[in-house]
């Protein structure tokens, strides 16, 4: 209770502090973005603290220089958040803190109902900034999101994996979960296959029962994404790898997702996938009782030589949708893209709790359909599993290694 009530009072100490500091400073203050546009550069201030996005305090505190020229984007009009055009066409910049930009800079409000979605796509036009996503009660509200690659998007708490705990004082967002749709997106369209980051961010859809093909977080394309501390909750696929042509190599510390209606995660064609540490399912918490699987690795496109999915590690997790379970752990299947190879799958150091349940579906530990062309490695090693590792189809493998599994 201590953490949560300091969450909530630090912001509100912070804007006393920076607007405190600008008095004494004689740096000339506006109240919102209109008083801060309707301010001249010529002969006016060389800086002033704007004190608020719409009216003071719905935002951090946020300096401004003057520039003689005008705003370089939306010819001249500014983006309302990096820059603001002044009252002579001339133009205030933003100057951000280290750390990245509020998202509230850009309007963005956390009630759960206002959608955030062109806020979010400013402050990603802004530059090489990392877009900062703060706790709130009610959540950012989204409905189709798109991270370039090489930006980066962070928050300070991501929920602990509970879809009903509710998600009050952790950074996160709400999506509309659109059938056949993907809430937030990585993708390289700018082609320059940079890095990434993401941390700390909870994402959950929305109606409580996501709507066929909806998907929570997916990555189609870039090189060595880093993601750190991703929750996702309620979607049709929870998080999905691809499809690809051109990526390679998705980095990702601590990973929890719950009622994942088909699929918790799909590989789709992506190379070098890497999990380590995290909660897939809840425990009876909510999860739906009629998952497809935890994993399913496929190939929807074709893909070149060193496509996959390949090489995917899998380490430290513990999957635990409770009674209900899931019809296969981890699945082979819908290899209709041709390319690629299927060299290595790593899954260690992990628990399986109640993978299977009575019903259609219900096929076992692993399995596959007559379309997965022959496996080279699949190591089982130091993972127990409550119903045993039984196997559910006749995939071929060359390699397979199992050690300190039960």
């Amino acid at each position: 209770m201590r953490n949560r009530v300091y969450r909530y009072i630090l912001p509100v100490i912070t804007f006393l502090l920076i607007a405190t500091a600008a008095q004494a400073d004689n740096v000339q203050t506006a109240t919102n973005t209109a008083a801060l546009s309707a301010m001249s550069v010529s002969g006016g201030p060389p800086a002033v603290m704007r004190l608020g996005y719409a009216a003071a305090g719905d935002a951090p505190p946020l300096l401004y220089i003057a520039s003689s020229s005008p705003c370089s984007m939306n010819s001249g009009s500014g983006d309302g958040g990096a820059q603001v055009p002044s009252a002579d066409g001339k133009c205030w910049v933003a100057t951000f803190p280290a750390e990245g930009a509020d998202i509230r800079e850009w309007g963005a409000k956390a009630d759960g109902s206002t959608l955030a979605t062109s806020a979010f796509n400013a402050a990603f036009a802004a530059g090489n900034i990392c877009v900062l996503v703060p706790p709130s009660t009610n959540g950012f509200y989204v409905d189709a999101l798109t991270i370039p690659q090489g930006r980066c998007l962070r928050g300070s708490a991501t929920a602990p994996g509970n879809y009903n705990a509710g998600y009050a004082g952790t950074s996160w967002i709400k999506c509309v979960a659109v059938a056949n749709s993907t809430c937030v997106l990585s993708a390289a369209s700018d082609g320059s296959h940079s890095p990434g980051i993401i941390e700390r961010i909870t994402i959950v859809g929305s109606p409580s029962v996501p709507n066929s093909g909806a998907v929570g977080y997916q990555m189609t394309d870039g090189y060595n994404i880093t993601i750190r501390d991703l929750s996702v909750f309620n979607f049709d696929t929870c998080t999905k790898w691809g499809p690809t042509i051109a990526g390679i190599a998705a980095h990702v510390y601590n990973l929890n997702q719950g009622r994942c209606r088909t699929h918790y995660s799909v590989v789709d064609g992506f190379p070098e996938v890497y999990v380590y540490g995290g909660r897939w399912g809840m425990n009876n918490a909510g999860d739906f009782t009629n998952s497809d699987d935890f994993v399913l690795f496929t190939r929807t496109t074709a893909v070149g030589a060193g496509g996959g999915p390949n090489t995917v590690i899998l380490d430290g997790i513990q999957f635990n949708p409770g009674v209900g379970g899931v019809g296969c752990a981890f699945k082979w299947g819908g290899y209709t893209g041709s390319g690629g190879a299927q060299q290595v799958f790593k899954i260690t150091n992990s628990h399986v709790e109640y993978h299977t349940y009575t019903g259609s579906n219900a096929k076992g530990f692993f399995c596959s359909d007559n379309t997965v062309p022959t496996i080279r490695a699949l190591w089982i090693d130091n993972v127990d599993g409550d119903n045993g590792l039984t196997g559910g189809s006749s995939i071929s493998i060359q390699q397979p290694h199992c050690k300190n599994s039960i």
